[in-house]
This record gives C-alpha cells, structure tokens and sequence, in this order.
C-alpha cells in the first residue's frame, strides 16, 4: 500500500520542473468584461442575473435602487461574467442537488463586517453595504473572494475533500495558523506561496485569496505568476484551475487568463497525475 500523500512534494516539484513555463508576457483580456446584465433598473438586473447565472440576488433594503446602485450591480456582473454563465449555471445546480439555493444578498452590516459566505442550508454570499459608515463589501475583491469559497465548496460536493491535503503539501513548512495569520509575515518569502496573509488562516481562505486576486487584480497577478519565484503560488493557481476544468469543464477559463492556457488533454493529464500522490493507492 502506498500511504496518503506519499511522494507528493517530489512529484509537486518534478511537475513544476516540466509544467511550468519560464516568466513569460501574460495578456489579460478582462477589458473586453463590460456589462452583460440589464442594470436599467434594480429589479431587471435581480430578474436577469437569475436568467442568466442562476444566482438568487436578494436585496432586502433596495440598495441596488440608491445612488451607488449602477456601479454595485456593474462589480457583481464583472465578477459572475468572469466565471461564465455556464459555468455558474453548473455550480448553482451543484447546490440545488442538495436542496440549497446560490444566493447573493445585498445587507447592513451589524457590525464593520464587509462579506461573509454560509453554506450549511442555503447557499448565502451576504455583502454588506452601509454607505453612511463608509461600508462597501460590493466590490470585485469581496465578491470574487466569497465566490472562490462558493466555486470551492461546490467542487468538494461533487468531487470530494482533495484540496485541503494538496494545498498543505504546497505549502511545505508553513503551516495554516488561524487567527495568528498575519504574524511574522513576510511577504518576499511568504508571499511566494501565499496571495496574502490572509491565506495562511486556513485551506478555504488559502483558495479564497487566490480566486480574489485573480478577479479582481489580474494584472498584478499575472506578473507574480509569471515570475519563477513565486512558482508554489503558480502551482496552487493551476491545481485550482485544473481542478474546476475537471469538475466543471472549461468554462470558467477567463478567471485564470493571468496562467498560459493549456489544451483541455493537458488540464486532465497533470490533474490526475497529481492526484494519484495524494491519495492511498491499496
């Protein structure tokens, strides 16, 4: 029997050697996003990104309908249309197979919170919005940080936990730490293998950091992608990508534009492939 997660670091590392081109110029076409989604009013834009997404947008307090309303809703849009309809359409019936819905909720924050995600009924992303404190968690950083955690949650649904032992194994000596996360953090090293500190409080926000940046920072992110120091932090990026491709099919490939495309043959082969070290063979 060869034991869970046997040779994985070495395999990690022999991948990196052959899979991982050198820095190379990444054009990230996230110009071309515009608006997809009817945003003439409120109600329209609830009505279409249920058409089109299969996401449930809730807004209780009609903050869609006030003064900042157009550029929220234009944020929400940029980040679904990144996944694809279809893609988000595939993961809206992951969670409706197990009696939850895929909501959106637009609310008040209780305290300085600006997004959180809940999963155990309904599927909640809940982003906060109170503009007379300044409280703005309808941006594509929370948005895209909170649907990293939704595209995650529903992958391990249908396919099962395989991230957490994988993440732990890039990782190497550094281990989650909860809420000491941001403790000696260093961001020449650290940042290597991490998005940001926050990526280090546990797997789920490991994922979450990364989809973030993609999303709403493509530019950076490609550069740091590209760069061969940062190629633990590539590693995870691709994992995650091949990891959805092998779930979802390819449909959610502008996320990851700031990685070099490969063939959908070559998405599975180095899934697999990877897998097969982390997982007991008897």
């Amino acid at each position: 029997m060869i034991k869970k997660r046997l040779f994985i670091l070495t395999t990690i590392i022999l991948t990196a050697a052959f899979a991982i081109p050198a820095a190379a110029a990444v054009t990230v076409p996230y110009e071309t996003y515009g608006v997809t989604l009817d945003i003439s009013s409120a109600g329209a834009f609830i009505d279409d990104a249920r058409i089109t997404y299969g996401v449930v947008i809730q807004d209780p307090h009609e903050k869609l309908a006030g003064i900042n309303g157009k550029w929220m809703m234009e944020d929400i849009d940029y980040c679904l249309a990144l996944f694809s309809p279809g893609f988000m359409k595939k993961v809206a019936e992951a969670y409706a197979d197990c009696d939850s819905l895929f909501n959106i909720i637009i609310e008040t924050p209780p305290d300085n919170e600006i997004g959180y995600i809940s999963w155990r009924e309904d599927l909640n992303i809940v982003l906060y919005i109170d503009t007379e404190r300044g409280i703005n968690g309808v941006t594509k950083a929370v948005l895209g940080h909170e649907l990293g955690h939704a595209v995650h949650y529903a992958a391990e649904y249908i396919f099962g936990n395989l991230c957490e032992p994988v993440m732990e194994t890039f990782n190497g000596p550094y281990r989650y730490m909860g809420e000491d996360y941001s403790n000696k953090w260093d961001i020449d090293e650290q940042g290597a293998i991490f998005a940001y500190d926050y990526g280090r409080f546990n797997y789920y926000e490991d994922i979450a950091t990364v989809f973030e940046l993609l999303i709403a920072d493509p530019v950076s992110m490609a550069a740091r992608l590209a760069d061969a120091k940062n190629i633990v932090l590539r590693q995870k990026t691709e994992f995650l990508r091949d990891l959805l491709y092998e779930v979802f099919s390819d449909e959610c490939d502008a996320v990851f534009a700031p990685l070099v495309v490969r063939t959908p043959a070559e998405y599975r082969i180095v899934f697999l492939n990877r897998l097969m070290y982390c997982f007991t063979i008897e």
